[in-house]
């Protein structure tokens, strides 16, 4: 009887070996995959993301004066957040 327990224990603890390399293989499959998979896409992205800024920069080249309205607003706009924020907590 404790010979056929010890038996079942020994065979048990081999599936469990087999099962944990097998897991272990596909895991370094999947990340494989997604490595393959992800890397173009990510170069893709920042080649989009340059040439879209570049963009950007010849357009803001061009039209200075558009360019110099805009980021004004923005900082005026800015500041203001700022004093209104700083008079609620006074306010508090």
């Amino acid at each position: 009887m404790a010979r056929d327990i010890a038996h079942q224990i020994s065979i048990l603890q081999d599936q469990l070996a087999d099962l944990s390399r097998s897991l272990t293989r596909q895991a370094s499959s999947s990340a494989g995959d997604a490595s393959a998979t992800l890397g173009p896409l990510a170069r893709h992205a920042a080649s989009h993301l340059r040439q879209h800024g570049l963009d950007l920069t010849r357009t803001a080249q061009r039209n200075s004066t558009a360019t110099g309205v805009a980021l004004g607003a923005l900082a005026a706009g800015t500041l203001l957040g700022f004093f209104l924020a700083g008079s609620l907590r006074k306010d508090d």
